[in-house]
């Protein structure tokens, strides 16, 4: 159903495109624009910029672009009505019934009204069952108060088998829908399906916006092999564990507030230090950070401190994906907390203050791997200490920038006592390279006739309104290769003719609901034209190269009759042809330039 526009830009207007794309990237101001690393593909040096004044939003090195509504699309992995809905809601804007199709228009919503149901249950379930009070007395005894516990929307998953399938079909959720979220598993024998999470207290995950894409489930009687300690939803389409950091949703102001975050192990550690006053942490969940979780964090801060039990085995998984945390451009600090006590054991144990003196003796990785590899009692031999500092090699040879890399080198060298140049030609076996960007988000680079079509039209919006006439006597939608760039020429020639106001805004208004031209449109609008002469003579220079290609296809019909005609005759009449188009083609680039002026 097609929402009017009307009520589209009145949510528009309603909302901050800079606090929107602010949820999930990091940005800074620029001029009047905001800029910050793009979201949508890999990179170092930041090429986004969110321009508020246009209300739209563009990528300069994979070509992204649009405006609010196709940037949450993007972002949350829904169609275009979901993306109005879920605007209007913050914006606090009703929309009727009659506006807004209730039928889901795909896989992604469904999961997440599937998942926001369930978290009701659980819920539910911990305030209102007599197994939920005796939940809620555990976490209560494991010192966490109430405010906390609503917080993070604790709650639990009752000791039956299909307590939440049954539930869920009676609110209208088929079995099928409730399987594709990870909330029930297949029957090994039979038919049917039964409860992935019982007897459980549960922990919903959150996406950095809020809404939830899953859940992890902690055991409340006797762990097994057969049942776990802790269990969380599998893989789903709107949940990858990989790409996921518990906690960012509750964090992400506090991490831009303090410039750093607070790498951690579960989801306890999290909950204590929000509880403790520090606002600024997340969970990796006990893995190996990965090249995706880095890239999360980097749209919020450069400062990253591990803090974990020296001994734990997710201290060890994060020291793995140590190297990943470094190629993404953050810096990096080491908290390994004493007697073996996790971060929600140690501010349970010993408080904030106590805390607050570990972390500012923390050290860099560089100290913490020296630290810890080369004192260790079984490196006797000097080869082993010697793969040990190829180790650490291999990681500052991720460092990015060059100055950084060689300061870091210096100072190994000056710790170990070793010569610095051995170390530099040690490291050049290791030598830094880029992780190349995919080829599905590389840009593609355009030749000639495509940057001249975009010209084009970025003159026709933004150059000297003087010389449309020209421009459109001049030129046809057949000069026009893209089909994006062809529908955009046809539009701006009805409004050109029927004496219709074209400016950016309104364009963009037009177009908001297709993210594919809205897209392109934001690429044209991001090429500003100059003012003066060299606009004018880019302007023309633009109109010029699609008059040639529009005689092209001429130009090679005949280079391919001189190539095979062998008569004379036919070779005499084909070169002939050839001058006279190449004649027609000068003087009409010629009566264009004049008239131009």
């Amino acid at each position: 159903m097609r929402i009017p526009e009307e009520k589209l830009n009145q949510i528009r207007d309603a909302v901050d495109l800079v606090d929107i794309v602010s949820a999930y990237v990091s940005l800074k101001k620029r001029g009047k624009s905001y800029v910050g690393l793009c979201p949508f593909h890999s990179e170092k040096t930041p090429s986004f910029y969110v321009d508020p004044s246009r209300g739209f939003y563009h990528c300069f090195g994979c070509g992204a672009g649009g405006n609010v509504f196709t940037f949450v699309m993007q972002m949350e992995k829904i169609g275009f009505v979901e993306a109005v809905k879920f605007l209007a809601e913050k914006a606090g804007i009703p929309l009727p019934v009659s506006e807004y199709d209730g039928k889901e228009k795909n896989e992604f919503e469904l999961l997440y009204r599937v998942n926001q149901w369930a978290l009701e249950f659980f819920r539910n379930a911990l305030l209102n069952t007599p197994d939920g009070k005796k939940a809620e007395a555990y976490i209560r005894n494991r010192g966490f108060d109430s405010f906390i516990i609503e917080k993070f929307q604790i709650g639990y998953a009752p000791n039956q088998w299909d307590g939440l399938l049954t539930q869920g079909e009676k609110r209208g959720f088929p079995a099928e829908a409730l399987y594709r979220a990870g909330l029930v598993v297949p029957r090994k024998e039979g038919a049917g399906y039964y409860d992935r999470f019982r007897n459980r207290l549960i922990f919903p995950l959150l996406n950095p916006t809020g809404r939830v894409v899953g859940f992890a489930g902690r055991l409340l009687g006797e762990a097994s092999s057969s049942m776990p300690k802790y269990i969380n939803t599998p893989e789903t389409p709107i949940y990858q564990k990989s790409q996921f950091l518990y906690g960012l949703h509750y964090s992400k102001e506090g991490i831009r507030r303090k410039n750093q975050v607070l790498l951690v192990e579960g989801y306890t550690d999290v909950m204590r230090c929000f509880q403790t006053g520090y606002d600024n942490v997340v969970a990796s969940g006990g893995t190996a950070l990965t090249e995706a979780q880095a890239k999360l964090l980097s749209r919020y801060t450069q400062r990253v401190a591990l803090v974990f039990d020296g001994d734990s085995a997710g201290f060890r998984a994060a020291l793995r994906g140590i190297d990943v945390v470094i190629s993404a451009g953050l810096r990096v600090t080491v908290t390994a907390l004493p007697e073996g006590l996790d971060p929600d054991g140690f501010l349970l144990k010993y408080g904030k203050e106590a805390m607050e003196n570990v972390l500012a003796n923390s050290c860099s990785f560089i100290d913490f791997h020296i630290n810890q590899k080369l004192q260790a009692p079984h490196l006797a031999s000097p080869q082993e200490k010697a793969e040990v500092i190829r180790e650490l090699l291999l990681i500052i040879s991720k460092i990015q920038d060059p100055l950084e890399r060689q300061l870091v080198v210096k100072e190994v060298a000056e710790k170990l006592d070793i010569e610095e140049q051995l170390l530099f030609r040690e490291l050049r076996a290791h030598s830094y390279a880029p992780t190349p960007v995919s080829t599905q988000e590389s840009k593609i680079f355009p030749g000639k006739k495509e940057k001249a079509e975009r010209g084009v039209l970025g003159f026709l919006l933004l150059g000297e309104k003087t010389k449309l006439p020209l421009i459109f006597r001049s030129i046809d939608s057949t000069c026009f290769g893209l089909p994006l760039a062809r529908q955009l020429f046809e539009e701006l020639y009805r409004r050109f003719t029927e004496d219709e106001s074209v400016t950016p805004e309104n364009l963009l208004s037009f177009y908001q609901s297709d993210p594919d031209m809205l897209a392109f449109l934001t690429q044209i609008f991001s090429e500003p034209i100059q003012e003066g002469k060299e606009g004018s003579q880019f302007g023309l220079d633009c109109v010029l190269t699609l008059v040639e290609g529009k005689y092209q296809p001429r130009i090679e019909a005949i280079r391919r009759k001189l190539k095979i005609t062998k008569d004379p005759l036919d070779l005499e009449k084909a070169q002939k042809e050839w001058m006279e188009c190449q004649k027609e083609l000068k003087s009409v680039k010629l009566a264009i330039t004049e008239e131009w002026g």
